[in-house]
């Protein structure tokens, strides 16, 4: 890891740069439009995370909220789920609806087909909910995007992980942002996967380095786990870890892949904001 350390020290002086001018023009710090409030539920879609983290989002400004044509179209490839070692199509899939105008691009996902038709009445009001206000709460000379990913998909749960960029008028830069949606099918809710888990355990391994990163090149990934294991304060990380998925900015959140405990990880700026970890081992 000796390799990356003078490139480290650079991140964390423009990543401090970048913190001095997240400020919006008034003077007043703006958050992340994610969702927040503990894991969303479907009467209550909100905004994500709240524990320290080294690089806080700018906070958006309210404005007349609108309401997009549906567009559904298949979502890209869904995983299959397994059962008794076969692969077998779940009874429900995953389409696509999209907002396009000035400024916005935004694909999420809605569920279709499913048995269950309160529950899923309940997840595609939960997404829908969530991306309208962050649409809405979206100033006209800010840019906001988010597309998603399928992580699991099958009779159980639906595991998606949400991700984007936004940039608010008279902030410093463009922050990049993710959070997820684990629903459980029987009900139509969204849960945190770190129920019945350590979170001091899994926040051991985090800075232990028993973790893969799913996003990024190469070097990027090797920045991150030097910053994950070496950098981060172990009390911040297991602060973070004890609130996942409790809907706060800059947070931790859960998301579930090929049967492994994944976690999205709050990093610097120049990190990329955020970070998409396996935790190696954990079922």
């Amino acid at each position: 890891m000796k390799k990356y350390s003078s490139k480290i020290f650079c991140l964390f002086l423009l990543c401090a740069l970048a913190a001095v001018a997240c400020t919006s023009v008034d003077g007043g710090v703006r958050s992340s439009p994610l969702p927040t409030g503990g894991v969303p539920a479907t009467a209550t879609p909100a905004e994500p995370e709240a524990a320290p983290s080294p690089c806080a989002s700018p906070s958006p400004q309210n404005t007349p909220a609108i309401t997009p044509p549906a567009t559904a179209t298949p979502a890209a490839s869904p995983q299959a789920a397994q059962t008794n070692g076969q692969d077998m199509a779940p009874a429900y899939s995953v389409s696509t609806r999209s907002v396009k105008r000035d400024g916005i691009s935004v694909t999420y996902p809605q569920v279709e087909g499913l048995a269950n038709a309160a529950a899923q009445q309940a997840i595609n009001d939960t997404i829908d909910k969530t991306v309208q206000q962050a649409i809405a709460d979206m100033g006209k000379e800010d840019t906001y995007s988010l597309n998603f990913e399928v992580m699991t998909q099958d009779e159980q749960i639906l595991s998606l992980v949400m991700k984007g960029g936004l940039y608010y008028q008279g902030s410093a830069h463009p922050t990049s942002f993710a959070y997820t949606y684990n629903f459980d099918l029987a009900t139509g809710q969204s849960r945190s996967l770190m129920a019945g888990r350590d979170p001091a355990y899994i926040a051991q391994a985090v800075q232990a380095g028993k973790i893969t990163i799913l996003n990024g090149d190469d070097e990027m990934k090797g920045y991150v786990v030097e910053y994950l294991t070496q950098v981060l304060d172990p009390e911040i990380l297991g602060a973070a870890m004890a609130q996942a998925d409790n809907g706060s900015a800059d947070g931790v959140m859960t998301f579930e892949k090929d049967g492994q405990l994944c976690l999205v990880l709050p990093v610097t700026h120049a990190l990329g904001d955020y970070c998409l970890a396996r935790v190696d081992g954990v079922q």
